[in-house]
């Protein structure tokens, strides 16, 4: 988990670039700079097999993401061949039984410094496809990306804890302080009224808004252990964590930090909604705080082809019936 005092320096340092950049500054917020321009880090799929893989498999394959959705890389290995060592590796000899072929493994990216994590294994028949989609896109998936493409600042995603009292104290907070919010900060070209060039390349396909939504949910039901894990993976500490907790989530599917309701003060929130919705002062996604969710998604097409029906294309992400 990303603590206050962390993410106070982590901003700072990003904020800091914009003294010695201002001639090259860009007056266009984080938020929206970061949906155009940063790629989401691919999360890698490993397909184990012993026999070349069929068209079949190959179109159950496509059928997890849309087209030009790049943020999950689909690789095969042959169990014939010796594996690289790795979490793929070990996941296989764990019970090497040729009868689990053709066995997906599903990993988080292979980010600099961190080292992959296995989050999850299963067979890829029909119905191995299908529940591994549904698995990517769950519910409250889906109602993050159509948020974000319909043009919010970012979606607040409230993890229940099992308090029910305490969610909703949480809820009431961060939706009241929000609001306040929306209403005090101002996007860049706002505060520069003479600024006629912040939109001269804005992508037609999606809106800029100053708005932050709220969204629950209960990663520990049905169809929610891939988010769930991914969210571990990046914070340990959260699994034993029994209160409710906010994620942040902007751009192309990107975790700021994960906050417990101690942890988020007014403060702390202030700084975060002031960071995503001000002047992006460092361009490099790897020198800004947080991590990369499983959303596959065509956000470059969404963006720039404006005859882009994304209300068919979100459609499509919900698993078959």
């Amino acid at each position: 988990m990303l603590k206050p005092m962390k993410l106070f320096l982590t901003l700072s340092v990003a904020w800091a670039v914009v003294g010695q950049i201002t001639a090259n500054a860009c007056t266009k917020p984080v938020f929206r700079y970061a949906l155009e321009r940063w790629p989401a880090s691919p999360f890698q799929l490993t397909v184990l097999h012993d026999a070349p893989l069929d068209d079949a498999m190959g179109d159950r394959l496509e059928s997890l993401y849309p087209e030009d959705a790049y943020s999950l890389s689909i690789a095969t290995a042959s169990v014939t061949n010796e594996l690289p060592d790795g979490v793929v590796k070990d996941a296989w000899q764990a019970d090497a039984d040729p009868k689990r072929l053709p066995l997906g493994v599903l990993q988080t990216p292979l980010v600099y410094g961190s080292k992959p994590t296995v989050l999850w294994q299963g067979p890829l028949d029909a119905a191995g496809v299908k529940t591994l989609k549904g698995l990517i896109y769950p519910a409250p998936v889906r109602k993050v990306l159509a948020s974000i493409a319909a043009g919010d600042t970012a979606v607040w995603l409230l993890v229940n804890g099992p308090d029910e009292k305490a969610n909703r104290r949480f809820r009431n907070r961060l939706k009241k302080s929000l609001a306040v919010l929306e209403k005090e900060l101002k996007l860049p070209h706002e505060l520069d009224p003479n600024d006629t060039e912040y939109d001269s390349d804005l992508a037609p396909g999606v809106p800029m808004k100053l708005k932050f939504s709220i969204l629950e949910t209960d990663i520990k039901q049905p169809g929610m252990q891939l988010l769930k894990q991914t969210l571990e993976a990046s914070a340990p500490e959260i699994a034993d964590t029994k209160g409710p907790l906010a994620v942040p989530i902007f751009a192309r599917g990107r975790a700021l930090a994960i906050f417990t309701p101690e942890e988020l003060t007014e403060d702390v929130l202030g700084e975060v909604c002031y960071f995503l919705v001000g002047p992006c002062s460092c361009r490099v996604k790897s020198l800004n705080p947080g991590f990369d969710l499983l959303m596959p998604f065509p956000w470059d097409r969404t963006l720039w082809d404006e005859e882009l029906d994304t209300e068919a294309v979100l459609k499509g992400l919900a698993p078959a019936e």
